[in-house]
């Protein structure tokens, strides 16, 4: 059973209803579900659960609510932001947030530190609705990789002069450690996705029926 965070924006239907992910989840995905856990009364937060196709289906069908996955420290420090404790006539004291999270099957070791992640979390969205469109920062990208290893060579002592001019002020924008650190998280998570992806991949493209087809799963 996979699991992911979520964190979503009721789709608006009408000046007066909206759809809810839980409603739409139920109603078209039998192998999959969603846990409602808490709102701030905008965004709402929550994990779906499922496997195989459907799970894959349900992700890709439900950007309709613009849901943004989330690590579970972040979706930690979200719900946290949320969480107003409120104390029934039947408890004793008053249910602590790790108390309301777990019974959710999370566990919370530090949910100070999940909240400030939470709060870079929202710092980084800030950052990237400054940013040209996400197509236009990738082909940039592929272009800066192309001219520091393709053309390298063949730059003028002008040229260069330039690209060592430009290369310093970005050294100013990322330390090494920082660089060295994004490599190895990327690493991480290569390792931990692609194989098993690659792996399903290689299944499908040698099945020579329909109903070998139909026996391979991702996200088992």
């Amino acid at each position: 059973m996979n699991r992911f965070y979520i964190e979503y924006l009721p789709s608006q239907v009408s000046h007066t209803g909206s759809v809810y992910l839980d409603q739409f989840v139920n109603d078209n995905f039998k192998n999959v579900k969603w846990v409602p856990v808490i709102s701030d009364g905008i965004l709402h937060y929550g994990f779906l659960e499922g496997s195989g196709e459907d799970l894959c289906k349900c992700m890709i069908s439900s950007n309709r609510f613009s849901i943004q996955v989330l690590s579970e420290k972040i979706f930690v420090g979200a719900c946290y932001s949320c969480y107003k404790p409120v104390k029934l006539p039947s408890d004793t004291v008053t249910p602590s947030f790790k108390d309301f999270m777990a019974s959710f099957g999370v566990k919370v070791t530090d949910e100070l530190d999940a909240y400030k992640a939470y709060k870079l979390y929202i710092f980084k969205k800030g950052v990237e609705a400054q940013f040209l469109k996400l197509s236009d920062s990738v082909a940039d990208s592929f272009k800066i990789l192309c001219l520091l290893n393709v053309y390298k060579d063949t730059l003028t002592k002008e040229e260069k002069s330039t690209v060592d001019s430009v290369l310093e002020t970005i050294k100013s924008c990322y330390s090494k450690d920082q660089c060295i650190k994004a490599l190895n998280e990327t690493a991480d998570m290569l390792k931990n996705i692609l194989p098993e992806y690659y792996k399903t991949s290689k299944k499908m493209k040698e099945a020579n029926e329909k109903s070998v087809a139909d026996n391979i799963t991702y996200l088992k």
